[in-house]
């Protein structure tokens, strides 16, 4: 394979890990942790199923009372991988919890409210990026929250 096609190749597995859900581990496995752009941990909200967001839950084992305190108080999490992985987990909680595993349902959220939120930190100066787990977790928050979309059950 040619120069071409090595970039041709590289350029639909990043592809494929965006449209996936899996943006955040190929951005990994290729820089550091720590210069994750902070929409890429919103990727697996707006496009994974309801399988990856319970297998993310689980990975984390965060207690419900722990997720209800990060949601109340989410300027505690630090601004490092972990803090950004764990506002990450408590969003996919509080998603299953009012998607209640509908598939469909997930699918009008993301749809309607997460892909445009991550399109639109995609393509926004870095300068207007959220700069801390709490900042991302308030724009979501908004986001979901503020919007009949999200609460139409």
């Amino acid at each position: 394979m040619g120069m071409s096609g090595a970039i041709d190749s590289e350029i639909a597995k990043e592809s494929e890990s965006f449209l996936s859900g899996n943006y955040l581990e190929y951005f990994i496995s290729h820089h550091s942790a720590y210069d994750v752009p902070p929409w890429a941990w919103l990727n697996v909200l707006a496009h994974g199923s309801v399988v990856q967001l319970e297998e993310l839950v689980a990975k984390e084992h965060l207690s419900r009372h722990q997720v209800n305190r990060l949601l109340r108080h989410p300027e505690r999490s630090k601004p490092t991988p972990q803090g950004w992985n764990r506002i990450r987990t408590a969003l996919a909680q509080a998603l299953l919890q009012t998607t209640k595993g509908d598939e469909e349902y997930l699918r009008y959220i993301q749809t309607n409210l997460l892909i445009p939120l991550e399109d639109r930190f995609c393509t926004i100066h870095p300068f207007y990026w959220p700069s801390s787990p709490w900042q991302l977790l308030q724009q979501v928050s908004k986001a979901l929250y503020r919007s009949p979309v999200f609460n139409r059950k």
